[in-house]
């Protein structure tokens, strides 16, 4: 098998497989990141939702904590006794007009909790950030709007109320002033303190007064806590994941779920919470698993399934055509065999009637012109089957690589002459003129079979495709080492069209003068083949009428020898 074949049967299997793979692996890639993307998705809203239950923790406190109407109108120790009733509440405060503290006062004398509260909270009534006016204190949450968008105060301050009543806590019921009209100024003020966020919730009551209070920032945490779920190996949801909820620092507060991530190992998906708590966020691990459903890599198995196949077929099929070609090309060895084994069997008895038809021509009487007429028909004939022969057995030797030049010294004129005393006879029984200008008369060396077989195709194509013509006109050159012969008829001409294809082994002009003429079509081939091999060329000049072609070779003077 060629080499050349060879390339072309991996390039058939190579290339539509490697652009199947790389297909593919592209629609793989991409329905992964929509995978991801979707689990990423899911995974945010699950977040979302925690974050949702983390706010209505915190609107519930402030539900609760608007219920405390009236504490302008409390002296400092009712205050202190309600704070310290108050689990979820470090320190109560209430604001005089100027936005200063009028509870705890700093003039007045002060408990070591309502000092500390005073300390830590110094910058608060300093830069009068309550009321706060950024986005971030007076914000509400997604409960916070709800109950904003929802419930008016009062409504609120009802259902906390039905909230504390159903739990039977005896101060929050004294507190509660469900007659007292409520502001609809309220809101969370957050500022660092120490390890991590602080709250605050105040509001404006009923005379105009701010009132407030500090939760207590580990029972909020607690609340926070209770409110979310615990790892539950019961629980399917989050066997492949954690969810971990982190402070303001990045550290941990709590975490749940099955999955034990890696210290490394980066979050699928983070969210910061809703504001009062921005600066908290929560955090999603999940396993690989989760993070890679079965789909993604059930798209891989069917490409690479596909692929599997493709390439099976593939190669299935360019077997067939290697096996196909193989069996063209041994039947076509064989034909081409054959045709060679006849082509030398009929060679020598071709001659031999060639030889002794020309003998007996030479010997006839001068007055005997019906016998001489059909003995130059069996000569003429026998020169045609010799050229037949000769164009047959050139070409076989042409395909196995055999084909071969023997030079030897000569004179070009007397071999273009011999050839056209062979061949003229056809063509003037046609009624064209012969004309030979020679011009070529030094002795050369080259093979004067070769230059026979190709000046017999070129006037044998005349004789068979511009016998419509009148005369075929034959010039030789020579000049130095070079020798060119050129063959001008006034024939019908070939079409520009068809130019280069006439060189071409078995391509046959096809027209109305061509069609039904015999021909192997490899005559012009081998003559071009011929010429090349010479040192020259064998070429289709442009000429107005007919054709022209040019027969080119080098024949420089020496000793016989052989050229490949």
């Amino acid at each position: 098998m060629k080499p050349r074949l060879i390339v072309i049967l991996v390039l058939i299997v190579a290339l539509p497989l490697a652009l199947v793979v790389w297909l593919g692996a592209r629609m793989a890639r991409n329905e992964r990141q929509v995978l991801e993307l979707r689990v990423q998705e899911i995974l945010v809203s699950r977040l979302r939702d925690v974050d949702a239950e983390i706010q209505e923790v915190l609107a519930k406190q402030g539900r609760e904590l608007l219920q405390l109407q009236g504490l302008s109108n409390r002296s400092p120790e009712e205050l202190r006794q309600l704070s310290a009733s108050l689990p979820m509440v470090s320190q109560l405060f209430v604001l005089n007009e100027t936005g200063a503290p009028a509870y705890p006062a700093p003039d007045a004398p002060l408990t070591d909790g309502e000092r500390a509260f005073l300390e830590r909270t110094r910058d608060i009534w300093l830069d009068h950030t309550i009321p706060p006016t950024g986005e971030e204190g007076q914000a509400p949450g997604p409960a916070q709007r709800q109950m904003t968008q929802q419930e008016s105060p009062q409504q609120a301050l009802q259902a906390a109320s039905q909230s504390m009543g159903s739990r039977g806590g005896n101060v929050y019921q004294g507190s509660i002033s469900k007659s007292a009209p409520v502001s609809d100024e309220y809101g969370w003020h957050v500022w660092f303190w120490g390890n991590g966020v602080n709250l605050i919730y105040w509001w404006r009551d009923a005379n105009g007064q701010i009132a407030g209070a500090e939760l207590n920032r580990g029972r909020m945490l607690s609340e926070i806590i209770n409110a979310l779920p615990d790892t539950d190996p019961r629980n399917p949801t989050l066997s492949d994941g954690r969810i971990v909820l982190r402070g303001a620092q990045g550290e941990p507060m709590y975490q749940w779920g099955q999955y034990e991530p890696a210290d490394t190992e980066e979050p699928q998906a983070s969210l910061a919470l809703s504001p009062p708590l921005s600066s908290w966020r929560l955090d999603y691990y999940a396993s690989a698993r989760m993070a890679l459903p079965e789909a993604g890599r059930s798209v891989f198995f069917n490409v690479f399934s596909a692929a599997v196949v493709l390439a099976m077929a593939v190669v299935a099929l360019a077997y067939y055509f290697y096996r196909e070609n193989a069996r063209e090309m041994r039947e076509a060895e064989q034909r081409i065999s054959f045709v060679n084994q006849v082509s030398h069997e009929l060679k020598t008895p071709l001659t031999n009637i060639r030889m002794y038809a020309e003998m007996l021509e030479d010997e006839l009487e001068d007055t005997d012109d019906r016998t001489r007429k059909r003995l130059g028909v069996i000569t003429s004939e026998s020169q045609r089957l010799s050229r037949l022969i000769g164009n047959v057995l050139t070409f076989s030797r042409k395909q196995r690589s055999a084909l071969r030049l023997r030079r030897s010294p000569g004179v070009v004129d007397k071999v273009l002459r011999n050839t056209i005393d062979h061949c003229a006879a056809p063509l003037r029984a046609k009624g064209m003129e012969v004309v030979f200008e020679p011009d070529a008369p030094h002795e050369a060396e080259f093979d004067p079979d070769a230059v026979e077989q190709v000046l017999g195709n070129l006037l044998s194509n005349v004789e068979k495709y511009a016998s419509s013509g009148k005369f075929v006109r034959i010039i030789s050159r020579q000049d130095g080492d070079r020798v060119s012969v050129s063959v001008r008829d006034d024939g019908p001409g070939i079409p520009s069209r068809e130019r280069r294809r006439v060189f071409e082994p078995f391509y046959r002009v096809s027209n109305r003068l061509t069609d039904g003429v015999a021909g192997t079509g490899i005559g012009l081939a081998i003559a071009r083949d011929l010429a090349r091999l010479h040192g020259g060329d064998l070429t289709l000049d442009d000429s107005r009428t007919g054709a022209c072609f040019t027969f080119s070779f080098h024949a420089p003077r020496g000793d016989s020898k052989e050229t490949t």
